[in-house]
């Protein structure tokens, strides 16, 4: 017998919520063996937002982010 024909046996004599708990946890499992998407660099990171940020606003973001803290420092 499968590996498959053994599992959907035993599936069949769970619960209706412990399948839902079986499927849960195979959806873990494809996910976790998945390739991990590298992000490069903060453009990246945003990508799947679908949001136009150019390299121009993110460094505004930048400074204005770390201007206060870099003059906070130096008094």
């Amino acid at each position: 017998m499968s590996y498959e024909q053994v599992i959907l046996e035993r599936l069949r004599t769970l619960p209706r919520d412990k399948q839902r708990e079986v499927l849960d946890f195979v959806d873990f499992l494809a996910h976790k063996s998945s390739p991990n998407k590298q992000y490069k660099g903060m453009q990246g990171l945003w990508e799947k937002f679908n949001l136009d940020i150019s390299e121009a606003d993110i460094e505004d973001l930048r400074k204005e982010v770390w201007e206060p803290v870099l003059q906070k420092g130096q008094k």
